[in-house]
């Protein structure tokens, strides 16, 4: 994780121009409950991706591990929920590690803590079943939410995988026809239905941990999925006996084993582990339930988006549109048209044509706006009317409007979306 994280504030503090993400917009959308997470003023932006750089070099070295992890934790978390434009699943699964890792006593074997305050290198299997449960989640739901109609019918795979046909050489270009297509589609769904539970047991371990690592070089080499597959494959290896490592090293020096032959014992668990313990139950079981929310919302959820976040949807829509704006001043009966183009960066644009949350965040931002530029008290609420034209495509569908022709203003973030957002119509073009 150290390694993982510390690539990620080297290639994001180097090489992207964080001050274009984060200052060059009008407004950044937030998560429900974390709206007064906002950036550092300025330049010091850059500090957030500093201070996890050197976090992380404490994570890797084991140095003062405690303060290094809960830093890093604290600033991948402040950088995660800057932008809900910016979601990603592998930031939301790379912070659920690292806030696991913050209870962990990860620096007794390996470390600089450990030479400085050598301890036992054992500690309670719950913290490596903590880690592995929480793999677990993911990979199964993973699978599970790919058994949609759209996904059985190979959309939007088919479209990404024919998108890289072109000068592909013949084993690519067989994989980017229907039974190649249809052979990854099936194929991912059985990989982490069956293929994660497999992973618990010993004779099956190492050939589904084969397939895992076949599986997440595709995806790294096919599609731009960041750390993903490297942090995914490298947490795999929890599955295997927990001194592996130390036993591949003696093998290559040839050395005896260090460990001890004996069983140990350990003292009754204090308060603080059965603490620990019943904490980390409760983390998996909402982690277990979460991704269970779309089932509660009437209508597709790769439609209209009702709890998508942290569900492991991943790789399962295709999404394009557009979408204008028309602030309506009642008072003054007149209307202006808006184009977020000219006031979002087009990555914000991008993601927003096609979500209605971050499409109601954008009128109440406009609401906001016409409220501030009147002079005082001349205009309230009730005087200005913000509506959309969003026009979307799922999964290469025609496209179709997104948000019904009604006021963004007066509806409330927690309004169910069926109330507000067109359902879903038309099959898809290649469906049989």
């Amino acid at each position: 994780m150290g390694v993982l994280m510390l690539f990620e504030s080297v290639n994001y503090g180097l090489f992207h121009c964080v001050e274009c993400v984060y200052q060059d917009t009008d407004m950044l959308f937030k998560y429900r409950y974390f709206g007064w997470v906002s950036p550092p003023p300025g330049h010091w932006i850059y500090a957030l991706f500093v201070v996890m750089g050197l976090s992380s070099i404490g994570v890797i070295l084991g140095w003062h591990y405690r303060a290094s992890i809960v830093v890093l934790t604290v600033t991948v978390a402040w950088y995660f929920l800057l932008d809900a434009a910016l979601y990603l699943n592998h930031y939301y699964l790379a912070l659920l590690f690292l806030g696991i890792l913050c209870f962990i006593p990860a620096n007794r074997v390996w470390a600089v803590d450990a030479r400085r305050y050598p301890q036992s290198p054992y500690i309670g299997n719950w913290a490596r079943l903590w880690l592995i449960v929480q793999l677990e989640i993911v990979l199964i739901y993973a699978g599970a939410v790919k058994l949609t109609p759209d996904w059985l019918q190979l959309e939007p795979l088919r479209f990404w995988m024919t998108t890289y046909a072109s000068g592909a050489g013949p084993v690519f270009e067989w994989l980017t026809q229907d039974a190649g297509i249809a052979l990854g589609a099936y194929g991912v769904i059985a990989l982490h239905l069956f293929g994660a539970p497999l992973l618990l047991f010993r004779r099956t371990r190492l050939p589904v941990f084969c397939l895992y690592l076949v599986f997440h070089s595709i995806n790294a080499a096919v599609f731009n999925i960041g750390i993903f597959p490297f942090m995914t494959a490298a947490a795999t290896t929890l599955v295997f006996a927990p001194d592996w490592p130390l036993k591949l090293l003696q093998r290559l020096k040839r050395a005896p084993s260090s460990l001890s032959e004996t069983p140990i014992s350990f003292d009754q668990p204090n308060p603080a582990v059965i603490g620990l313990v019943v904490f980390a139950a409760c983390w998996l079981c909402i982690q277990a339930l979460l991704p269970l929310r779309p089932l509660l919302y009437p209508g597709n959820v790769g439609w209209n988006e009702a709890g998508h976040y942290f569900s492991w949807r991943m790789k399962l829509r295709d999404k394009r549109g557009v979408v204008s704006f028309v602030v309506d001043n009642k008072k003054t009966n007149t209307q202006t048209v808006v184009d977020a183009r000219d006031h979002l960066t087009p990555k914000q644009v991008r993601k927003m044509a096609c979500h209605p949350d971050l499409i109601w965040q954008y009128a109440k931002h406009l609401e906001n706006q016409a409220l501030t530029a009147a002079m005082p008290d001349t205009l309230t609420e009730a005087d200005i009317a913000v509506f959309s034209n969003a026009r979307c495509s799922l999964n290469t569908r025609a496209p179709q409007s997104l948000i019904k022709p009604l006021d963004l203003t007066a509806i409330a973030r927690d309004t169910p979306r069926h109330e507000w957002v067109t359902e879903l119509t038309g099959d898809l073009p290649n469906a049989s």
